[in-house]
């Protein structure tokens, strides 16, 4: 599987295509990031990859609604994610 960034165990979940992720804690996300991540994250799309986040807020929101522009021609998955130290 190819994929564009790091933290993808387990992506063998999904169709099996390539997979893009971005992660980063919302409290330090300005809107230029997040303006930005979301044109990433809706070109990668567009190129068919997977985006997969934390499914939180900041520019994991901002990527899976870039994501979610093309639908058929790729998923947005968040994936909750328990750490241990939280």
């Amino acid at each position: 599987m190819t994929h564009t960034g790091v933290h993808l165990h387990g992506a063998d979940v999904l169709r099996g295509g390539p997979v893009g992720d971005r992660l980063g804690p919302a409290a330090l996300i300005g809107m230029s990031f997040q303006a930005e991540t979301k044109r990433a994250a809706s070109a990668l799309a567009e190129l068919g990859c997977d985006i997969v986040t934390g499914g939180g807020p900041g520019l994991m929101q901002a990527a899976n609604e870039g994501a979610a522009a093309s639908p058929e021609r790729a998923r947005s998955v968040g994936i909750r994610v328990a750490l241990p130290f939280a």
